[in-house]
């Protein structure tokens, strides 16, 4: 990935927040630069990515007209793109990105279109910042690496946003898009749990920082205690057989194997350690909204999955993203809201972006 073009875009998201902070609207002219960086910065990681990258087997499959390892709905997808551009790795790359952005306007419209809008509270706010809290390492990642994944996510994005804003039990947006979710990557399934409590979970618990501190503790012990592989392994043919349901290629009953830990910290990478000292910041600074709460309910829903799977999976990280992608949302909730001062906003604001920055930088890798 290009450091010069994402460090552009870097600066173009701050240029973006600082605006639409002050004027507290969406500054259009900044905003669709910062975009187009985001695009070019996407595009220019066609260019030495590492071996063990999955962008190289998408592009290759995508130039060779060779969708035998996916689902039929990316099929489709690739097979329009190809029929637009032909098999220009530029245009795949393009469309992917732009897929992914627009994913990412629609769920902050219909946020912002609510019905639960606070009276008196300003439209139109802080939509460029979204996207660029977004894009700078969800948005890269999905874009220019784990693409069928990263758009699985993004619709789903839509159905969290249609389902935490709706009064009405039955949305059609929000099943519509659950199922192109799943239907893109049959691992959105595990979204179901957290999707059924938004639709019937109306009232929600305000809880202290305690509990979700308490819980944080909780699961670290188990962790430690290698809690899953000692409880989970009895269970790992009965996760096999699921697998199977959706898997029928047989691909993915390789990622649920029995993990043995050469050492008692192996579980204890920087992730691990930054998305719970994430769900902590989020905890701590919690505001009294009933949204707010139930997106950190299922960012905590997600270090459950952890630690719950880790013994028996060792992709247990990618089937925690459709949850723990809500920091987005919360750390824009936390933005958003009024009682916080100009000051407090900025340095949650950079605190936020330097850590996904340097996570996107380490994932994706930087050349200058």
């Amino acid at each position: 990935m290009n450091g010069f073009l994402f460090f552009a875009f870097y600066i173009s998201g701050i240029c973006v927040f600082s605006c639409e902070i002050k004027r507290r609207r969406i500054s259009i002219f900044i905003t669709l630069i910062m975009c187009a960086l985001f695009v070019l910065t996407v595009l220019s990681r066609q260019y030495g990515y590492k071996d063990y990258s999955d962008l190289g087997a998408y592009l290759s499959r995508f130039i060779n007209d060779d969708n035998s390892y996916f689902s039929a709905v990316y099929g489709i997808l690739t097979d329009v793109i190809r029929l637009i551009f032909g098999p220009s790795v530029n245009g795949f790359l393009i469309s992917i990105s732009v897929l992914v952005l627009v994913c990412a306007y629609s769920a902050v419209m219909i946020l912002n279109y609510s019905p639960i809008q606070k009276q008196g509270e300003i439209k139109h706010r802080y939509i460029g910042t979204f996207l660029f809290l977004f894009c700078i390492y969800w948005g890269m990642s999905f874009s220019a690496e784990v693409i069928r994944s990263g758009l699985a996510i993004s619709f789903s994005l839509v159905t969290i946003v249609s389902l935490l804003v709706s009064k009405n039990k039955v949305n059609i947006i929000a099943i519509i898009f659950f199922v192109m979710s799943i239907l893109m990557h049959w691992t959105q399934i595990i979204l179901l749990p957290f999707l059924l409590y938004l639709v019937i979970v109306r009232n929600v618990k305000n809880r202290s920082f305690k509990f979700y501190f308490i819980l944080s503790l909780i699961l670290l012990l188990l962790d430690f205690c290698d809690f899953s592989r000692i409880v989970m392994q009895g269970l790992l043919p009965l996760f096999k057989k699921i697998v199977e349901i959706f898997d029928d290629v047989g691909h993915y009953s390789v990622y649920f194997e029995l993990v043995e830990r050469t050492t008692v910290f192996d579980y204890l990478t920087r992730q691990y350690i930054y998305y719970h000292l994430l769900g902590l910041f989020f905890a701590l600074f919690k505001i009294e909204d009933k949204a707010y709460i139930k997106l950190l309910n299922g960012y905590y829903y997600g270090l459950c999955l952890f630690t719950f799977l880790n013994g028996i999976s060792s992709a247990i990280t990618r089937t925690q993203w459709p949850l723990l992608i809500l920091s987005v949302f919360l750390i824009y909730k936390l933005i958003c809201e009024r009682r916080h001062s100009f000051t407090w906003k900025y340095v949650a604001f950079l605190l936020y972006i330097i850590t996904q920055g340097l996570l996107s930088s380490l994932y994706l890798g930087i050349v200058f």
